[in-house]
């Protein structure tokens, strides 16, 4: 079999509906290849969406790359210089209005492919597509498997945390009876649909996986090393700090009858920078990770969490021990004096800063 061109690949990447012309080849070839491309033109690439015919899997697999694109690493020591994120946020409607304009008929997979990369990028659709959305997924009820119904679910919760509506509530509602609880194995399965229910309803009749950390990073190994060295107490418990989320917190800290809560997120729990912000080196939390602070803030409403950027961590551990505890202890006592909620640590300005603006514990 002989080599095919970039764009005939592109061709023959999803059956269905072909591609009628060399334009859409290659705008939908620089959505799906992002790491190869100059992400400078993505504003200009996606405003041609509008232009284009795609069906839907071809939308779906924009958005599914973009989102595979937006995985912060720990290479990524600089942000991007082009701002596609805020591109995607304030001009969403540029591919909101292909989906339902064009009426492109998406499979079960790919809304569920949809949904997932809207929860991960922090994206909230509107209301008119999300109805459509949820008439879609009863025509495709059938083909809604237990993975389907459950990565569907756990976006849905991710939406409403990051923008409350009642259409999301009201399609978790139905789609959630849809799914038979006992046929379900999967560890990661259990966990989002837990988060889901308890999101939506307080309460979840699935059991959630009581699993541990097997180790500790030594970056968090140092960070703690720096709270003791800076006379602050890491008490070590048998159980997880909070028993209902037992892994959302790496460790406590505790002075003088106050403590703190703390998790270290690495790499995993952002998104590729977006645009140049030289004043704060830091990424944009991915939705999973702004879900599950809604949530701890919800079933916690008496903690205060404080999360540190791994970025912020290494530079703290390489800094002298005097500027380490100097700048542990002003963590500390600033997240203390905070009303409880979740923070994040912050190099300059202000050393804590909440993570929410508006009441979420209910």
């Amino acid at each position: 079999m002989g080599f095919h061109s970039h764009k005939e690949a592109v061709r023959d990447d999803y059956s269905g509906p072909r591609l009628r012309s060399s334009h859409e080849v290659d705008i939908y070839s620089y959505f799906r290849n992002l790491e190869d491309r100059d992400i400078t033109k993505f504003g200009k690439m996606w405003g041609q969406i509008r232009s284009c015919n795609f069906s839907g899997k071809h939308l779906s697999g924009i958005l599914d790359s973009i989102a595979a694109y937006s995985d912060c690493t720990a290479d990524d020591a600089y942000p991007e210089k082009s701002n596609y994120l805020n591109i995607i946020k304030n001009r969403f409607s540029v591919w909101e209005n292909a989906a339902l304009h064009r009426n492109p008929d998406f499979l079960a997979i790919q809304q569920v492919q949809v949904l997932v990369a809207l929860a991960k990028l922090g994206i909230c659709p509107s209301e008119e597509f999300m109805k459509q959305w949820h008439r879609e997924a009863r025509c495709n009820r059938s083909y809604f498997g237990i993975p389907a119904v459950t990565k569907s679910c756990w976006s849905l919760a991710i939406m409403d945390s990051i923008n409350p509506h009642s259409v999301f509530r009201a399609i978790y509602n139905d789609i959630r009876s849809w799914l038979p609880e006992k046929d379900i194995h999967s560890t990661g399965l259990k966990k989002q649909l837990f988060d889901a229910d308890f999101w939506f309803t307080g309460s979840s009749t699935v059991e959630n996986p009581k699993n541990r950390r097997s180790h500790i990073s030594g970056s968090e190994m140092g960070l703690q090393r720096i709270f003791t060295q800076a006379h602050m107490d890491i008490p070590h418990t048998r159980g997880p700090v909070l028993p209902t989320l037992p892994q959302a917190v790496d460790f406590v800290v505790e002075k003088d009858n106050q403590r703190m809560l703390v998790e270290l997120d690495g790499p995993s729990h952002f998104l590729r920078a977006s645009g140049p912000d030289p004043s704060r080196r830091q990424f944009p939390y991915n939705g999973q990770t702004l879900f599950r602070s809604a949530l701890i803030q919800r079933l916690a409403p008496e903690e205060r969490l404080l999360r540190i950027d791994y970025d912020i961590c290494n530079t703290v551990i390489k800094s002298s021990s005097d500027c380490r505890h100097a700048f542990c202890a002003r963590l500390f006592h600033a997240a203390v004096n905070q009303e409880p909620g979740v923070y994040r640590a912050c190099l300059t300005g202000e050393p804590v800063q909440p993570l929410f603006t508006r009441d979420i514990t209910s």
